[in-house]
């Protein structure tokens, strides 16, 4: 306790180099906690949004029409184990331990007939109680309601509602190829309208029932692909293992393929790697920080010399004197590390609460699930992740002065 109290007097004795060590942490900190909150913001949207309208947290498709995907076959469907349909399948997949929903869809090409003008575009067709979970459907329905079993209707985004001069209430014809190749149009009413940032749900699908699409394309009790959601992102991999082991014992593991959310597709691969590389640039940004403090305690360590000298012929071993220092360099490191966080963090809530505007993301396209309002993640954890970093920087920025001045002898530190 004395040895702390000693520490923290010392902090005192220079001012100036005291807070200059200490705001250059508070301002890296406070990027950090900005940097990561908003980054961790991107790159969470975009993992939730492509495992809640894309891909599950696994997502059973036939091995062929993994291969022929962009092409949106229906020539390669999910039909049960024996043929028999996929409703089988579902009841399987859903007593594996763990799995919080099962969502069979159907996606297929389609175009928008309205007036004189065509668009193409991607269907999406779903159980609507299953879609309604998914889609988050409360969150992100801004007009009307969402779709009803076995009814011709539509929900599609704002965004592309006005391009096609449409509202809801109107109806448009969709005209589509059937699964025996056949080319057919339905006319559908717009019951509803998405505005979530997103451009998969506002200009990118129309979602209609499930039923209605397999009357429609002549599919009979089959589908695309089956949804699987577990509880967490990282429930991921054990439920692959479950549903393989499924399709083994049910003598479909030569067709049938279970495909976990972040194999989905290259930009879900490269989201594991984006954290990493970030998590470098956050530690790389505390060590500039840092230099400042080596720099400070070095001046230090060469002014209080004699003193130092004296504290070792009085009896001090090395060990205090080095502990002595590293004491300081904490309490420096604490105190810049909880004011950049309590400034990084108030102006982090403000940005999560009213979001960053991020204009021309449509251009990306649909695959990227990247949102055209980012809102930043707040969480403790963000917080924590800087002041610890912080903290543990600093120490370690402060221990080359702190293990020098442990080496001094007094005689020589005496004469300064």
């Amino acid at each position: 306790m004395s040895l702390l109290r000693v520490a923290w007097r010392n902090l005192g004795r220079a001012r100036a180099r005291t807070a200059l060590s200490v705001a250059s942490i508070a301002a890296a900190v406070m990027v950090v906690v900005l940097l990561k909150g908003v980054v961790d913001g991107i790159l969470g949207t975009m993992e939730d949004s492509t495992i809640r309208l894309s891909s599950g947290h696994v997502r059973v498709i036939d091995q062929e029409y993994r291969r022929r995907e962009r092409l949106l076959s229906l020539q390669y469907p999910v039909d049960g184990f024996d043929g028999e349909g996929y409703q089988a399948m579902v009841d399987s997949l859903t007593r594996i331990e763990g799995v919080a929903l099962v969502a069979p869809r159907l996606r297929f090409a389609g175009l928008i007939s309205r007036e004189d003008e065509l668009r193409s575009t991607l269907v999406v067709a779903g159980d609507p109680g299953a879609e309604r979970e998914l889609l988050r459907v409360d969150r992100y329905l801004a007009e009307g309601r969402f779709l009803e079993p076995g009814a011709r209707e539509a929900v599609m985004g704002r965004r592309l509602l006005q391009r096609l001069d449409m509202q809801v209430g109107d109806r448009f014809t969709l005209v589509f190829s059937t699964a025996l190749g056949a080319l057919r149009g339905y006319t559908l009413t717009v019951v509803g309208a998405f505005e979530s940032g997103l451009t998969y749900l506002d200009d990118g699908a129309v979602f209609i029932p499930l039923d209605v699409a397999q009357a429609a394309l002549d599919m009979g009790p089959a589908v695309t692909e089956v949804l699987l959601m577990g509880g967490q992102p990282g429930d991921a991999r054990r439920l692959k293992a479950e549903v393989d082991a499924v399709l083994a014992r049910e003598g479909a593991a030569d067709r049938y393929l279970a495909v976990p959310w972040y194999e989905h597709n290259e930009i879900t691969g490269f989201l594991e790697t984006g954290r990493r590389i970030y998590d470098g640039i956050y530690i790389g940004l505390l060590v500039l920080a840092s230099f400042v403090v080596v720099n400070t305690y070095t001046m230090i360590v060469n002014e209080r010399r004699r003193e130092i000298g004296m504290l070792s012929a009085l009896g001090m071993r090395p060990g205090q004197v080095r502990a002595l220092f590293l004491l300081e360099g904490a309490l420096s490191g604490l105190l810049g590390s909880v004011l950049g966080a309590a400034v990084g963090a108030l102006v982090l809530a403000v940005l999560a609460r009213t979001g960053l505007p991020m204009p021309g993301v449509e251009a990306l396209g649909e695959d990227f699930m990247y949102p055209t309002v980012l809102y930043p993640a707040f969480s403790a954890g963000v917080v924590a992740y800087a002041v610890v970093g912080g903290i543990a920087v600093t120490v370690a920025a402060v221990y080359l002065p702190a293990a020098f001045a442990a080496r001094l002898r007094p005689v020589e530190a005496l004469r300064g």
